[in-house]
């Protein structure tokens, strides 16, 4: 190792002269440029005095795009992009009733289905009321069942009479001929010619039943 330290002494002497020698360049050129700025900014006036010169605000350029603007002059696809802008709430308001209709449509859906099942419900229990209260009032209705089969029974030779001659649309008048006369007489004394009293009807024949909806129309 000892062989190679003249050589490295060598080099850090000529290492440290140069990095003067540069530092001595550097200060010299600072300071010039440090003379010329001072003489940029200072002036000599005519009576011979040094003063410092007055600093004049630079315009502020904005971008030609931002001028052209403000001077109402076109440019090239902004007017397009404006309308696009534009265009935006008047999508999302369309688009928001869109959505707002078809839930409102899916909700009248629902709801008349709800209604429909409902409705179907309250007819099945009017259907099983009515079977419950017949039940119930067989015993007091029995004989009035009876004489209503019997007179069936004894309509039959006089319903396939007229049915064989075809005179059938006779019966028919025949028949509303008899109603006529059973309304006015129950108008006129309260009671009926071919029909049970109403008290009876009520009991034993009136079921308050409610038929079964139509599904709707979705």
């Amino acid at each position: 190792m000892k062989q190679y330290t003249p050589f490295l002494t060598i080099f850090l002497i000529i290492t440290i002269i140069g990095f003067s020698i540069y530092k001595q360049c550097m200060d010299q050129e600072q300071q010039e440029g440090l003379e010329m700025m001072e003489k940029e900014t200072t002036i000599t006036r005519p009576d011979g005095i040094t003063v410092k010169r007055r600093k004049t605000r630079k315009r502020v350029t904005f971008d030609p795009l931002i001028e052209n603007y403000k001077e109402g002059i076109k440019i090239p696809g902004l007017s397009a992009i404006t309308k696009g802008v534009k265009k935006i709430p008047k999508s999302f308001t369309k688009v928001g009733k869109q959505i707002s209709g078809g839930f409102m449509k899916v909700l009248g859906m629902i709801t008349k289905f709800f209604k429909y099942v409902g409705a179907v419900f309250t007819s099945i229990f009017s259907y099983i009321e009515c079977g419950f209260y017949k039940v119930i009032k067989l015993p007091q209705c029995m004989g009035w069942y009876l004489l209503e089969v019997f007179g069936h029974i004894l309509y039959i030779p006089v319903g396939f009479f007229f049915w064989v001659f075809s005179l059938r649309a006779i019966e028919k008048k025949m028949w509303g001929i008899l109603e006529d006369i059973d309304c006015f007489c129950h108008a006129s004394t309260g009671y009926h010619l071919i029909h049970y009293s109403d008290s009876i009807i009520k009991k034993c024949y009136k079921c308050n039943i409610k038929k079964i909806p139509k599904f709707p129309k979705m």
